[in-house]
């Protein structure tokens, strides 16, 4: 199997592909860290949800879930980039590509509507996750969710 990553020649920062899971998921790896270590996970994207015209309620075309999950889209290597390509529910292909750039990471999302159905807004959500002992969501730290009781502490 093809192992796809790429790697900042100046930071030594590497972004590559989970081959764990067959939905598409990407880890960042710190300079110095071993490729053993967690990283960050980045679920790309966790899900994807779309509005049709004159409706209130958004429709779930897609949901990010671990491990053997059907096919395996088709990844390829373009210089900095990391990008696939595959269909979502409702006759919606996605095109997403994660580019290491010397500030960060850029995660961009083409949608193409292949279906009967217009939509007036699909929207990818991406969802890193510092799970390395060396990393902690210090914001999630202080966010709070509304019950109908009252606030509690998110994480």
């Amino acid at each position: 199997m093809q192992e796809f990553s790429v790697v900042d020649p100046a930071t030594g920062i590497r972004l590559q592909r989970v081959e764990e899971d067959t939905l598409p998921a990407l880890k960042i790896v710190l300079p110095g860290q071993p490729p053993s270590d967690p990283g960050i996970l980045v679920l790309f994207p966790e899900l994807v949800t779309a509005r049709e015209p004159g409706k209130t309620n958004s429709r779930q075309l897609y949901l990010y879930r671990p491990g053997t999950q059907g096919t395996r889209p088709a990844w390829r290597r373009d210089g900095q980039s990391l990008e696939y390509e595959m269909k979502l529910a409702g006759g919606v292909r996605l095109i997403a590509r994660a580019t290491l750039e010397t500030d960060g990471i850029g995660y961009h999302y083409d949608f193409i509507n292949g279906s009967s159905a217009g939509y007036d807004m699909i929207q990818a959500v991406t969802d890193p996750r510092m799970i390395s002992p060396y990393f902690r969501d210090v914001r999630l730290q202080r966010t709070y969710v509304d019950h109908k009781d009252g606030f509690d502490l998110l994480a």
